[in-house]
């Protein structure tokens, strides 16, 4: 709270400016003027108690986060394993897709090499990339098949992460309700 802190700081100086300008009135003979340390001491206090009331706030803003998750739990769990379950199934049906893809692809640049006066040879081969051997960071190969069978594996395994994660602690994560994680997809979660 440095700006209390200044405030405050403003409010000790201004003291002395108040009694100078006491002293100049009964001097001259004028009514007291009004105190700006007393003005500026009413300010502090009453941001104060705002800094308190929001500090109020947001506890029991966190709490309420907290009982909206244990009232809603399973109804979002339930909608949530559906959602896991059909786009496991898209991920998996996208992968099976790839090798008829791929093969399109390849017919084409070999159709256009053809065309250009070149061979028809394959352009595609289960390396990725048509490599053979290692390329010229040392990398070795990779195999299509492999990556279809490591794709396939993802799949399972992501799957099963709310079952096999290591989180022993599980808490409500306050960012996701104030909308801090970008690109989530949060429609139809409302608790209804």
């Amino acid at each position: 709270m440095p700006v209390l802190r200044s405030c405050a700081a403003d409010s000790v100086l201004q003291r002395g400016r108040d009694r100078e300008a006491l002293g100049k009135a009964l001097i001259d003979g004028k009514p007291e003027p009004a105190s700006e340390a007393a003005r500026i001491e009413a300010e502090i206090e009453q941001e104060e108690r705002r800094a308190e009331a929001l500090r109020l706030a947001v506890e029991t803003a966190h709490r309420q986060v907290a009982e909206l998750v244990a009232v809603n739990r399973a109804a979002w769990r339930r909608r949530a394993m559906q959602e896991l379950a059909r786009t496991k199934h898209d991920y998996l049906q996208a992968i099976e897709e790839l090798p008829a893809l791929r093969q399109a692809l390849s017919d084409e640049a070999m159709f256009v090499a053809w065309l250009d006066g070149g061979s028809g040879a394959e352009a595609a081969t289960d390396s990725l990339g048509g490599r053979v051997g290692a390329d010229a960071d040392g990398r070795p190969a990779v195999s299509f098949t492999a990556t279809l069978v490591e794709l396939r594996a993802d799949a399972d395994a992501l799957a099963a992460h709310p079952t096999t994660r290591n989180d022993p602690h599980p808490r409500p994560r306050f960012e996701l309700a104030r909308g801090g994680v970008q690109g989530m997809r949060v429609s139809g979660w409302g608790g209804e």
